[in-house]
């Protein structure tokens, strides 16, 4: 708390102004982060070829799992990507019009509060190939580059852009390979416990909870073991 930042006057943060920013860093960087690592694992749960495609990856490094060991784990990336497309933690973005225009024979106001619905865009077929499927060896072939540029953001885009996207993606990378490395998960159901080992890719898309962040339902359960 004894923590403050020069502004361009030579002022001082004040003590509202270090809460607020204090909110946004517990905020993004904790809700976030927590809720794609829950819904990669329960994707991981439920599909044991991607799940030992994604062990095998982290099985091969032979040195503790670092930022720098993070380069060397493609398929770990792939996971965290494609969770962020189908399930982004901010799903939608407000802006305010600051002008009157007409989209889709919509008329919006000047000064009317627009929401922007990322996931709608991108889990949209003009852009990915079965949008619905969860499928993350579709960023092998430079997507990224093909796609336009919002149609892969959650993060935003423009100026207010994400601040946190690289330590976010940093932080959930390395948690989920070090989760993977020592541990096994499957989704339970409560009619399979322990759950024999199976292919989950036919159970139902994850209960999701919509509040200020897209997340999976409190109260879904996971069989963990250690490997």
């Amino acid at each position: 708390m004894n923590l403050r930042e020069q502004t361009d006057d030579n002022s001082m943060l004040t003590d509202k102004q270090l809460r607020d920013q204090i909110v946004t860093l517990i905020f993004a960087g904790h809700d976030t982060t927590a809720s794609t690592l829950a819904l990669a694992l329960y994707e991981l749960s439920r599909d044991e070829d991607l799940q030992s495609c994604f062990h095998d990856e982290i099985d091969n490094i032979e040195t503790p799992i670092d930022r720098v060991t993070l380069n060397s784990l493609p398929v770990t990336d792939q996971i965290v990507t494609e969770t962020l497309r189908m399930y982004p933690a901010v799903y939608v973005i407000p802006r305010i019009a600051e002008r009157e225009m007409t989209m889709m024979d919509y008329r919006i106001p000047n000064q009317s509060q627009v929401w922007l619905g990322v996931r709608q865009v991108q889990t949209d077929e003009r852009f990915y190939e079965s949008p619905d499927t969860f499928d993350p060896s579709r960023w092998e072939e430079g997507i990224k580059q093909s796609i336009p540029d919002f149609a892969f953001a959650p993060f935003g885009g423009g100026p207010r852009f994400c601040i946190g996207r690289q330590f976010a993606l940093t932080e959930a990378k390395l948690a989920l390979a070090i989760i993977g490395r020592k541990y096994t998960l499957h989704r339970i159901d409560h009619s399979d416990y322990p759950p024999e080992s199976q292919n989950h890719s036919n159970t139902p898309d994850p209960p999701l909870t919509a509040d200020m962040t897209l997340r999976l339902t409190p109260g879904t359960e996971f069989y963990l073991s250690e490997r």
